[in-house]
């Protein structure tokens, strides 16, 4: 696996020089993104309860899942759409959302980089600015973590009666977030899908022009 945060190749290409089949993740990125916008629905029903439920965690567990596979696909089918180096590979964009801290630090340039790749409109990316959406999505998915530190280093420690509304605010408070992530993460999915259909079409349309 290439961990890859020098540019190296995406795959190695077929022989011949053949470019590997695009597979489409349509189907898949739809699964989830209903799944993710089910657990945001639930991580919101929880935020408000200040608490997690059991299937709460079965929805999220399995939204992750089927996120994680869509991934895999989604950079699986760069190299199919002509791009030959990225800085990571399928395998260790997937990683870096298990890895913890890794998953907060290195999980925003694998999605930027996933949305800017995809859209082969522009391949040298002289039209291209940052993705508000990527940018609003770690935000978001990033806010538990560092509350939870903000909390520990510039909160006085709190006494016996206020303990337990700091933890529930706090998992309120992280709850929303993650939930409002999910959306965020939904919407991600539906678009660099969308992106990567239309770049394949190009592809293929140009291919039928012989350019």
């Amino acid at each position: 696996m290439r961990t890859g945060r020098d540019i190296s190749p995406l795959l190695e290409p077929p022989a011949g020089g053949r470019r590997p089949d695009y597979a489409s993740a349509k189907l898949l990125s739809q699964l989830a993104a209903a799944l993710l916008l089910v657990a945001g629905a639930m991580l919101a029903y929880q935020a408000y309860l200040n608490g997690v439920t059991v299937p709460g965690l079965v929805v999220m567990a399995v939204a992750v899942v089927a996120s994680l596979t869509w991934l895999q696909r989604a950079y699986r089918n760069l190299a199919a759409l002509g791009v030959a180096e990225t800085r990571d590979s399928p395998a260790s964009a997937v990683a870096w959302f298990l890895i913890p801290v890794a998953n907060w630090l290195l999980t925003y340039a694998v999605l930027r980089d996933l949305y800017k790749l995809s859209d082969r409109s522009d391949p040298h990316g002289l039209n291209q600015t940052r993705s508000l959406l990527i940018s609003l999505w770690w935000l978001f998915w990033a806010a538990p973590p560092v509350a939870s530190i903000f909390s520990l280093l510039f909160f006085e420690r709190p006494g016996l009666g206020t303990a337990s509304a700091r933890v529930q605010a706090l998992v309120s408070f992280d709850l929303t977030s993650l939930a409002v992530a999910s959306v965020l993460a939904a919407v991600i999915i539906i678009r660099v899908t969308s992106l990567q259909e239309a770049s394949h079409s190009r592809l293929e349309n140009d291919a039928d022009a012989g350019l």
